[in-house]
């Protein structure tokens, strides 16, 4: 695995090996039902009332109540659900994390896109609450270690959500996919520059391609972003070793804390 510098980002890492991904189901699935905000609330726009996305839960497999967990909090890809959460969390860890999710809460049924327009993204922020609150009504998790992860599109909003809550997340990690590049994305930059970043590239991506990545780099380092950047040999899909990665950074998050 190859290691660069890049200023203040933390590393550069080249994964070497591609292991095929595959889906993995887990018994410790659960739906759960929204409730209110509290702490989290951001009041949600009117128009996109009616739109109310699903919410999934995952149970780690031991599931000790007298520990408190970090907790992930996924965003899909284009195309996708909060189902997409019981494939991935058994790939990153059965045991290390309590895992939620919730539907983009997207009109466009057919597409469940993220849009990145104010509408869509205050939507957005009061689905993030209500999932949160209600994993935290239901778990033993710990407040302080809180992480968003998206894929895609998914991706992009979970940094956005991330610069916009950024007292309450501990993380964000974008799984190929690109900055947010409409909006005052960065409006709070000095405390958003806080926030650790792992950004993992699929080399062969179609939807996101180096040049694109390299632009997004130079953009954090202006921001004196701190980011932690692999790439990996594969497409779209992505691949296990992705997962492992993510397990290894967010592990050391929690234990270095």
């Amino acid at each position: 695995m190859n290691r660069l510098q890049f200023g203040p980002l933390a590393m550069m890492e080249m994964a070497t090996n591609e292991i095929p991904s595959h889906q993995t189901n887990s018994a410790n699935t659960d739906s759960i039902n929204v409730g209110p905000a509290n702490q989290w609330e951001t009041g949600q726009d009117p128009q996109l009332s009616a739109a109310r996305p699903n919410h999934r839960l995952f149970i780690p497999a031991g599931y000790e109540r007298n520990y408190a967990y970090p907790l992930l909090v996924y965003l899909h890809d284009a195309q996708q659900d909060a189902g997409q959460l019981h494939r991935l969390m058994p790939q990153i860890s059965l045991q290390n994390y309590v895992g939620c999710a919730f539907t983009s809460p997207s009109q466009l049924k057919h597409q469940r896109a993220w849009q990145q327009h104010d509408t869509m993204v205050h939507a957005s922020l009061d689905a993030l609450a209500q999932t949160i609150q209600n994993a935290q009504s239901r778990l033993n998790i710990n407040q302080r270690k809180i992480f968003l992860m998206g894929s895609g599109l998914g991706g992009c909003m979970a940094m956005r959500l991330a610069f916009l809550c950024q007292e309450r997340i501990a993380g964000v990690i974008s799984l190929n996919g690109e900055l947010p590049n409409t909006g005052p994305w960065l409006s709070r930059l000095k405390a958003a520059r806080q926030i650790p970043i792992l950004l993992a590239h699929y080399r062969n991506s179609r939807d996101f391609s180096e040049q694109r990545l390299c632009e997004n780099l130079i953009l954090l380092h202006s921001a004196g972003f701190s980011v932690t950047m692999r790439q990996y040999p594969c497409d779209d899909i992505g691949c296990d070793q992705v997962f492992r990665d993510v397990n290894r950074w967010v592990m050391d998050s929690v234990t270095s804390g």
